[in-house]
């Protein structure tokens, strides 16, 4: 079985369990950063499924580089992307990905942005379904606080 995201050569969910429970082992803090990428239903509507596979491959490219200090991302499904990260993540690291300002100006289309979920995890750690969903909760909660201008 492979752990490689075929599109975005990422770790694919697959990898992402491995390390994740890897992490919830440990008696380390780390964080976990669920991102979703903002409009991307519209991207492929309007410019081709083939442009949106170029911004998903755009998009891992900035965030793994963003991100390679500080950890690992993976694609896990969609247009949903998670980075698992020892320690904490800088808030500059956090904003740097929400602007994506090294979007290549030849991708499609422009970025339209990135709604973040960012959790740290202290031990005693819970299950790794509680962790991802705990994450996802925050990300929804700012890509509505981005629509209803309360950011």
């Amino acid at each position: 079985m492979t752990l490689q995201d075929e599109l975005t050569g990422l770790g694919n969910r697959s990898r992402l369990w491995n390390d994740l429970h890897g992490f919830l082992r440990s008696d380390k803090v780390f964080s976990l950063l669920f991102m979703d990428l903002d409009c991307f239903k519209q991207i492929n509507d309007r410019y081709s499924h083939r442009a949106g596979d170029e911004y998903l491959k755009q998009f891992a490219r900035i965030s793994s580089d963003l991100l390679k200090e500080y950890g690992t991302v993976y694609r896990f499904g969609g247009d949903e992307f998670i980075a698992l990260c020892p320690d904490t993540v800088p808030p500059d690291i956090i904003a740097g990905l929400e602007k994506c300002k090294d979007w290549d100006p030849h991708t499609p289309c422009p970025f339209n942005g990135v709604s973040i979920g960012s959790l740290t995890c202290r031990p005693p750690h819970g299950e790794a379904e509680s962790v991802l969903q705990q994450a996802d909760i925050i990300m929804y909660r700012n890509k509505l606080n981005k629509k209803t201008g309360e950011i």
